[in-house]
């Protein structure tokens, strides 16, 4: 199901941005870097996807309001806190920090998600 693509992805992202911040390896850098692109362009909508597979049908465009919602604060606050944090300690810390929020939101979401049956239409035949 869409758990089987958003956990490998989402270790995979918290994986490459903790490589980001801890390396001082400019290679190690940039294939971590190529490697959070990559996983991120391959999660691409499978959460929303999940957010309106799990949504009663009566609220589901709610549902994935509320889901890009907080989506959009934390792109609006993540940068924000992360800059302060970078300016105060180093990007670095404020790359493992990013890849800790990552990690944990991973873990709840692996402890917390069900595996849904989803019923395609038939063709008919």
């Amino acid at each position: 199901g869409r758990r089987a693509v958003i956990m490998p992805c989402v270790v995979a992202s918290s994986g490459a941005v903790a490589a980001m911040g801890t390396t001082s390896d400019h290679t190690v850098f940039v294939a971590g870097a190529l490697g959070w692109a990559g996983a991120h362009s391959l999660m691409g909508p499978a959460p929303a996807a999940y957010a309106a597979d799990v949504a009663p049908a009566a609220i589901r465009g709610t549902a994935l309001s509320v889901y890009r919602t907080c989506g959009d604060v934390g792109l609006l606050t993540g940068p924000v806190l992360l800059g302060y944090l970078a300016d105060h300690s180093s990007i670095g810390a404020a790359l493992v920090v990013n890849a800790a929020v990552l990690a944990v939101a991973g873990a709840a979401f692996r402890l917390t998600a069900r595996d849904l049956e989803v019923r395609r239409p038939s063709s008919g035949r």
